[in-house]
């Protein structure tokens, strides 16, 4: 299958699993959102019958017509709730209860025919009358609250499924996109090495693929997040240990994803080159800045002198100073004493830039192998990374026109070189 082919059935494909996951969300919400008017059915319900026994009593105290037409229009709509609720309404949109529901509400419909032989024979209602009525709204009262809160139980159920659904569906589409990077992505890379001749073709294809696929891996990681904030402020309290531990795994590896995604849209942006004139003694002032180092390691980088309005696109070259630095202290040994050095020297129709320093250095067989794209020397629980870094200073330089290596003695740190043309 050709590159092209394989770029828009992956783009295909991503499309269709957004769109599926929003059809499916909003489907969710749309029972949520009925779940809540049916509460607010029942409610209404309950505050009727309140009201009821409260105009029932105003009326046998002042025989007011009023009252006693109010009583009738309130006990008339409370005794039709009541019915929808049981068996449903389409006109007013009213899908009919589950069964265990409707029969807990069936079983307190006597007391809508009391109320109802009570309200026909008001005229002759005496003391004992009232509070046998007050009575039975009090215990029809107790059962709408139990209907209320299995309502509202199930509604939480439907808003777990809500967000434990959405995670699902944004974890299956973030492994797709994942296998997609690896697909196309990765296998075009390695391809773009080998055929120079091809490369001014497909560099700009790579590069819009690159920065989709990163662009779409954040909406599934953002509704990632979002639902695992909302899952453990809503039902925290009801997971125990391990469970609570699976979700730190799921935001762990979800926030070292979003990491990848910002390294890979970074890998596409780098082969734009915008030149101005830079001074790289400021460059590397800012980024040092701008890291968070404590003051042992700050303290241990030594910077000489650097070129000052050499032509070179500015926001690359500070991102390739920060990568060089960052991994520069990463694999020093906490028990040794960091000693770096950023330097420069002008060659030939070049600088040469320099970052040493004293970490665990590279094995002969690595030196290349880490400027390949996702290539890891060591576990993640050691040294935390995603293998980009290395390669995207690879592809700053070359868009550059300069080159990078490496000098390393197993054990005894590196020296990092890089060239930038004048």
């Amino acid at each position: 299958m050709s590159f092209k082919s394989k770029y828009i059935l992956a783009i295909a494909l991503t499309a269709l699993l957004i769109i599926t996951n929003q059809i499916i969300i909003q489907y969710f919400l749309a029972q949520k959102r009925y779940d809540a008017k049916v509460i607010n059915v029942s409610g209404k319900q309950r505050m009727l019958s309140q009201r009821l026994t409260g105009l029932i009593h105003h009326y046998h105290l002042k025989k007011d017509t009023e009252v006693r037409k109010d009583i009738q229009r309130d006990f008339e709509e409370w005794e039709s709730v009541h019915y929808n609720l049981i068996n449903g309404n389409r006109t007013l949109n009213i899908k009919k209860l589950p069964k265990d529901i409707s029969i807990k509400l069936e079983e307190i419909t006597p007391n809508i025919t009391y109320a109802k032989e009570t309200i026909n024979n008001i005229e002759n209602l005496n003391t004992d009358d009232l509070e046998q009525f007050e009575k039975n709204q009090s215990l029809f009262l107790k059962e709408m609250d139990k209907v209320v809160k299995t309502l509202e139980k199930t509604s939480d159920k439907k808003l777990t499924t809500i967000i434990i659904t959405e995670i699902i569906l944004a974890l299956l589409t973030l492994i797709v996109l994942c296998l997609e990077v690896l697909w196309v992505f990765v296998p075009a890379v390695n391809q773009l090495a080998i055929q120079n001749k091809k490369l001014e073709d497909t560099k700009k294809v790579l590069e819009d693929y690159a920065f989709i696929a990163s662009h779409d891996l954040r909406t599934p990681l953002a509704n990632i997040l979002g639902f695992l904030a909302l899952f453990q402020r809503k039902a925290g309290h009801k997971l125990n240990e391990d469970e609570l531990k699976y979700l730190d795994f799921i935001n762990d590896g979800t926030r070292r994803m979003n990491q990848t995604t910002k390294d890979l849209s970074s890998y596409a942006l780098a082969g734009k080159v915008e030149k101005d004139k830079v001074d790289f003694g400021q460059i590397v002032l800012d980024v040092l800045a701008e890291m968070e180092f404590d003051n042992k390691i700050k303290s241990s980088i030594k910077v000489g002198r650097l070129p000052k309005n050499i032509i070179a696109d500015k926001v690359l070259m500070k991102l390739m100073f920060k990568n060089l630095i960052s991994n520069a202290v990463k694999f020093i040994p906490k028990s040794r004493q960091p000693q770096i050095e950023i330097s420069s020297e002008k060659k030939k129709g070049a600088y040469m830039f320099t970052v040493k320093d004293n970490g665990i250095g590279i094995a002969d067989a690595d030196r290349q192998k880490i400027f390949s794209i996702f290539r890891r020397l060591h576990n993640k629980e050691k040294y935390d990374g995603n293998g980009v870094g290395l390669a995207l200073c690879k592809r700053i330089v070359e868009g550059h026109q300069g080159k990078i290596w490496v000098q390393s003695e197993e054990g005894n740190g590196s020296t990092f070189y890089f060239t930038i043309p004048i």
